[in-house]
């Protein structure tokens, strides 16, 4: 039996001894906590003090609404009402049935302009109805009427003044043809809200003109087909004049976002051009221009389009989230069809005016403008364009200078001999130049859209 004992003493001290050994080895060999737990660690935000988050209905809201009451007409900036944001809170949720196309009388259009309490909603150029539909929580692809209008430039809510009954219409200038619906706004306080409106003070008076010189209200035009309506004040208006700090986002915080890799070398294929490659993901940097190009080739399914508002909820809440890419306030300006998805140019809002870079855009990407286009990448976006400048969120200084007001905006028109009848809309916006020292200075100026496309710009700087 002693040597039975002895042999199990042995055999215990043999397997502690593995133990012991086969612990250290484990021990050594392991990665430490903290290197088994992350896998990766993403990049700083690129906006270090100026991210704007978004949600859907304000990344498709129109920049410019305009109140009209008893036959007074006001524009309305985001900065200059609190009320702005509700009112646009109101109108996405707005509920609409019986749409039908309509003919305005004299009759309809004095009700508009002169009689009924209403809301213009007014965008940056005449819109296909998919842009349009990203902003209503009504789908209006689904309304036949719709599927025969090129394009909408307006849309108009307003109440009767007797029946108290609340009509939406949407108006095509370029077609001529004006689609009407009964709308209601359950659960809103958008009665209060427009009323609000009518006491609030400082709001920019505008009149309106017809580009044909026709008033439409009128009797005399009541066979007379209706044309644009352009808003311009009826005095000069004072508008600040902001200098901003640029901002710059490095280009390897955005190679590390898109690539998720920071090993990629460049490629230098000129002085200016450097490009990072990762399987199907190609990252171009301009580097005298400071903007780039980021493009996924990974192959999507060409025989399913996503509706335009899942594509852009899609770019918004799963990518420009994702590294806080709204370096400011932008809204959609526009869409235009590639492959089997859109390219969508957002613009840059600021101080409640949209920014237009002065000069030539066309060889360069400024800071006016973010371009995305949706993908079935690992980044759900296909493209993405931008200046990888920005501006602080507060100016380092301000002024105010006046832009004119009508008369003197149709006496600048005759100078350069642009008819009335030439002309799509007139907006204020801010122009945007540098200005030295890393420096950005916003003029402010009317933009003057023509049919024709060109755009010029009146008071500010020109």
């Amino acid at each position: 039996m002693e040597w039975i004992n002895r042999l199990k003493t042995i055999s215990l001290a043999i397997l502690v001894i593995s133990s012991v050994v086969l612990t250290a080895v484990l021990w050594y060999s392991t990665p430490s906590y903290d290197e088994q737990n992350v896998d990766y660690i993403p990049p700083a935000y690129v906006a270090k003090d100026n991210y704007v988050p978004k949600n859907l209905h304000q990344l498709t809201a129109p920049p410019y609404l305009i109140s009209h009451t008893n036959g007074q007409h006001q524009l309305i900036t985001q900065q200059q009402s609190p009320l702005f944001s509700l009112l646009i809170r109101d109108v996405y949720g707005i509920k609409m049935d019986d749409f039908e196309l309509k003919t305005p009388t004299t009759d309809d259009w004095n009700l508009l302009f002169l009689q009924s309490d209403g809301l213009e909603l007014s965008y940056l150029q005449d819109m296909p109805v998919d842009q349009l539909d990203v902003f209503f929580y009504h789908y209006l692809k689904n309304e036949s009427l719709f599927q025969n209008l090129s394009s909408i430039s307006r849309v108009w809510i307003f109440e009767h003044p007797t029946s108290k009954k609340t009509t939406i219409w949407f108006i095509s200038d370029q077609d001529g043809k004006v689609i009407q619906a009964n709308a209601s706004f359950i659960g809103s306080d958008w009665l209060t809200n427009l009323d609000t409106l009518k006491r609030t003070p400082n709001l920019i008076k505008v009149e309106a003109v017809p580009t044909n010189n026709k008033n439409p209200w009128d009797k005399m035009n009541q066979n007379v087909p209706f044309s644009r309506i352009l808003y311009m004040p009826t005095q000069g208006i004072p508008i600040n004049q902001p200098t901003y700090k640029k901002q710059t986002i490095s280009i390897d915080s955005m190679k590390e976002w898109l690539l998720e890799a920071d090993e990629i070398e460049p490629i230098d294929l000129s002085k200016n051009e450097s490009v990072f490659m990762n399987n199907n993901q190609i990252l171009t940097f301009y580097k005298q221009q400071s903007y780039m190009v980021y493009v996924d080739n990974a192959k999507t399914d060409a025989t399913v389009a996503d509706p335009v508002s899942k594509e852009i909820d899609t770019i918004n809440t799963k990518f420009m989230l994702k590294h806080h890419g709204w370096t400011g306030n932008f809204v959609l300006e526009k869409m235009e069809k590639q492959d089997n998805s859109h390219l969508y140019t957002f613009r840059l809002i600021n101080q409640a005016l949209p920014v237009y870079w002065e000069g030539d855009n066309t060889k360069s990407q400024h800071l006016d403008t973010i371009q995305l286009q949706a993908g079935a990448s690992i980044n759900a976006v296909s493209k993405y364009i931008r200046s990888l400048n920005y501006l602080s969120e507060k100016p380092t200084k301000q002024t105010t200078v006046t832009l004119p007001g009508k008369d003197d905006i149709l006496l600048e028109l005759v100078k350069k001999k642009i008819p009335l009848s030439s002309i799509k809309r007139i907006y204020p916006i801010y122009q945007a130049s540098n200005s030295g020292r890393g420096a950005v200075l916003l003029t402010p100026s009317w933009q003057v859209e023509k049919t024709n496309g060109e755009t010029i710009q009146i008071g500010g700087g020109s």
